[in-house]
């Protein structure tokens, strides 16, 4: 007894016996065979040949393999303008498989919604053209057909992604722009999900006065962009104080009010010098610290002597310079028992 499938000969897999009926000499041989076949078996014709010296018969079967789905899903990448998307996924099963599902996922596995679509083939619902981006992710495709697959489970499952292509970017002798991929996240179809992105930097060479203006950073998808703004602004010693003004004084104190001018990019303290008239040396009185334009900042110089005469400036200071110093102001303190001015 000779045992074929794929035309190898795989005897050696198989038992046998033989019965002698001695009364009519007749032998009776049952051969069983025990061989591992898979999927790919499937319709492939088994041979079992019988041979004695007066010749040999032989009979055949074809196999019926029954396995679980093997799911494949293949990548799709769509640009912005392509209105009609559809993914396509392969099944193999025996029994075949009718239906399948559908689960749209974030690249980092995040869920995001699920289909109605049970068909093998899934077409994205329509969606406006500025929102397509949200379809990008891994699009899984579920299956059964009542056989337990090899990993012990029923439902077997494969994957694709749907990716979009990024735009190119120009580099100058004046200008360069680098990339490096961050994780950013964003709303999908109402979800926040995680999604690779990229910090865009913007370099300037040889930089030079006209370079501090206004730049405007535009991501286009079509003929359509959103945009962010960003000044350049030089950093150096902040402006000087302006519109620097007594506004009252008594016996023994004088205060002061002024508008703080741009900061120079870091933050700026504010100083007043003041002495009494005809002398030489001034006196430093730091106020305040300022990171931000407001409308009036005031001062008041306590510790003074009464009826005298004083002259006051002042100036703004940050970690790069200090700005120019105001015109001097002056005024006198009263005497003592006069009402403030």
């Amino acid at each position: 007894m000779y045992w074929f499938l794929r035309q190898q000969n795989i005897t050696s897999n198989s038992t046998f016996q033989s019965i002698h009926d001695s009364s009519t000499d007749k032998y009776t041989v049952t051969s069983t065979l025990k061989y591992r076949v898979d999927r790919n078996y499937n319709g492939q014709m088994l041979i079992c040949r019988a041979c004695n010296v007066a010749g040999s018969m032989e009979t055949y079967l074809t196999l019926d393999v029954k396995y679980a789905p093997s799911v494949t899903v293949e990548n799709k990448t769509f640009s912005q303008t392509q209105s009609s998307r559809q993914m396509s996924s392969t099944i193999d099963s025996n029994p075949p498989v009718n239906t399948c599902t559908w689960r749209h996922k974030s690249k980092y596995g995040e869920y995001i919604r699920d289909f109605r679509n049970n068909n093998k083939t899934l077409t994205l619902p329509t969606v406006p053209e500025d929102q397509r981006y949200q379809d990008t992710g891994e699009y899984v495709c579920s299956a059964e057909n009542g056989i337990i697959g090899t990993n012990g489970q029923m439902k077997q499952t494969g994957s694709g992604y749907v990716i979009s292509n990024g735009n190119t970017h120009l580099v100058s002798n004046k200008y360069a722009t680098t990339e490096e991929p961050v994780i950013v996240k964003d709303l999908f179809h109402g979800l926040e999900v995680q999604l690779d992105g990229y910090r865009v930097s913007l370099t300037i060479h040889d930089l030079q006065e006209v370079d501090f203006t206004n730049y405007t950073l535009r991501l286009y998808y079509s003929s359509q962009y959103v945009q962010h703004g960003v000044i350049l602004e030089s950093s150096s010693g902040p402006e000087t104080p302006s519109n620097f003004t007594i506004t009252s004084y008594s016996e023994t104190s004088i205060t002061v009010q002024w508008i703080p001018g741009f900061d120079g990019g870091h933050k700026q303290t504010f100083f007043i010098e003041y002495r009494i008239i005809g002398t030489n040396a001034w006196l430093l009185q730091e106020t305040k610290t300022s990171t931000q334009v407001v409308t009036h900042n005031i001062y008041t110089l306590s510790g003074l002597q009464h009826e005298t005469t004083y002259e006051l400036r002042m100036y703004a200071h940050n970690s790069f310079n200090k700005s120019r110093k105001t015109d001097t102001a002056t005024t006198t303190t009263l005497q003592l028992g006069t009402d403030e001015t």
